[in-house]
């Protein structure tokens, strides 16, 4: 189970496709909205809830619509404790620990700078690629998602955290992800 977990903005799609096609995975990207589609109306800013509904909403999205272990994903149980930013990241990491979710065995962090990420989903709503506007895509936001993320990366949440910089350019990400994918892949052996 290969996840890649980053703010928006950071490269997850693109990344976690690369790695789904190079090494023949199945490719799952979370938040999958059918039965969810409140998720969807909340991200677009049409329906307000409370932080703490969805955090469990999301980790509802989660349980339901793990396919497989053998695959890549894009987002997991990391995005939902980092989003969930005015709730208690303790408390967070207890509340997913307490639930059987599967654990990664290669869980790959693109860290980026939050300002970095708006411009690029700016770029691609400009290029018609993205757009719908998610209610978490500001500076201010990311800036706290990322300090969040990096708080579980450094406790080693769940898994082994590889680090990538994610403000390189997407041929040196794509290269560096490779590196621990073939890795992990040759320490299995």
């Amino acid at each position: 189970m290969i996840v890649i977990e980053g703010i928006d903005g950071s490269g997850k799609t693109t990344v976690a496709k690369h790695i789904a096609k190079k090494y023949n995975l199945p490719f799952y990207k979370f938040p999958v909205y059918k039965d969810f589609k409140i998720l969807k109306d909340f991200l677009e800013g049409k329906k307000a809830l409370k932080e703490e509904a969805t955090f469990l909403l999301f980790l509802a999205n989660i349980l339901i619509n793990t396919k497989e272990q053998k695959a890549v994903y894009d987002r997991y149980v990391f995005s939902s404790i980092a989003y969930a930013h005015s709730l208690d990241i303790e408390k967070a990491v207890k509340i997913v620990n307490s639930l059987p979710f599967l654990k990664p065995e290669i869980l790959i962090y693109l860290d980026v700078n939050p300002l970095t990420a708006v411009k690029r989903k700016i770029g691609q709503r400009k290029r018609g690629k993205n757009r719908k506007v998610s209610i978490r895509e500001n500076e201010e936001v990311l800036t706290i998602v990322r300090k969040r993320y990096l708080y579980l990366a450094e406790r080693r949440f769940m898994t082994e955290w590889f680090i990538i910089d994610a403000n390189k350019n997407l041929e040196n990400v794509f290269k560096e992800a490779d590196k621990i994918v073939m890795a992990y892949l040759k320490n299995k052996d």
